[in-house]
């Protein structure tokens, strides 16, 4: 049997993809159709991500499994912002704002696929504004994603590639909403690590309200913070990493293993989110603060422009390591 495959199935009508490397035994499922979300993705049965029952569900909560892709990530108040001395409109798909944008939902185009030796199991999937009319028209600009997932020694890695294809600079605002699964019985074992050097105060609706400051929860995250210290009446942490910090980690130490996140230097802000609809742990890792173009502290926040021809290029990727 060769090591490295990539098969294509059709479940609940939607064409997925499932990357093997048989020698882990890996496996990770990406469904393009429904926002090129890897939904799935095990290493020696340990399931790493949180997944639907059916992938159909993915449809109506694109972004509550797997890995959505966010474009811009968090909300957008009003759905509106200015930048370079224009005026943005977005969808309002969150009340009377906008949230995570469209490309955790819209269908991908599959342009390659394959496994090799040397390269690993891998599927490369675009999106281009040129297709969406709608999205064309909000950011003033086309801009290409080119996002290529590979499993390779038992490592789900992502290969990211945005393009202006414009005259024009294009605001742009990148993140990622994985959901790492923690099992149940395992909580009180269970430690999220994240260097972290600011937090961010942010308000009932979700919106950034006022300058970073350094926290004792800061510190704790830097440490570990057991899966139930989060603190009481809140959900999630809105940090800003320490320098130099690549990666984060969900520590399991009844398990004896742990998730490592690699997720690079461009992507310096990091929402800590607890769900309450299921058992994990949201790692998001953000290139801007959310509403970051509407915010008064414009240095701290990420906001910034993709100028004509540039290339906003990185990697992520996550493993199992045991402890």
């Amino acid at each position: 049997m060769t090591r490295y495959q990539v098969a294509e199935r059709k479940v609940d009508d939607y064409i997925t993809y499932v990357l093997t490397d048989a020698e882990y035994p890996a496996e990770a499922h990406l469904v393009p159709g429904l926002g090129n979300n890897l939904f799935r993705f095990t290493v020696n049965n340990q399931e790493v991500f949180v997944s639907p029952e059916k992938i159909s569900m993915i449809k109506d909560a694109s972004a509550r499994f797997g890995n959505p892709i966010l474009f811009p990530p968090n909300k957008i108040r009003h759905g509106s912002f200015s930048f370079n001395g224009k005026k943005y409109q977005l969808g309002l798909n969150k009340g009377e704002h906008h949230s995570h944008g469209e490309l955790r939902v819209r269908a991908w185009n599959v342009i390659d696929r394959g496994a090799k030796a040397d390269r690993g199991a891998f599927v490369v999937s675009e999106f281009d504004f040129a297709d969406h009319p709608d999205l064309l028209e909000a950011f003033q600009a086309r801009l290409v994603f080119r996002f290529t997932y590979v499993l390779q020694d038992g490592v789900l890695r992502l290969e990211g590639e945005v393009r202006n294809e414009s005259e024009v600079a294009a605001p742009f605002m990148l993140g990622f909403h994985p959901y790492f699964n923690v099992k149940q019985g395992h909580e009180q074992q269970t430690v999220m690590q994240v260097d972290s050097k600011l937090e961010w105060p942010v308000n009932e609706e979700g919106f950034v309200d006022g300058a970073p400051t350094p926290t004792d929860l800061c510190q704790q995250l830097t440490k570990g913070l057991l899966y139930p210290d989060m603190p009481k009446g809140r959900d999630h942490a809105f940090v800003t990493v320490k320098d130099g910090t690549t990666s984060c980690q969900l520590i399991d130490q009844q398990a004896n293993h742990k998730i490592v996140y690699e997720f690079g230097d461009q992507f310096p802000f990091m929402l800590v989110f607890q769900p309450s609809w299921n058992t994990s742990v949201s790692l998001e890792p953000y290139t801007a603060v959310t509403d970051a173009f509407n915010l008064d502290v414009a240095e701290q926040t990420g906001a910034r422009g993709l100028e004509p021809a540039e290339q906003f290029v990185f990697t992520h990727s996550f493993r199992v390591e045991k402890l």
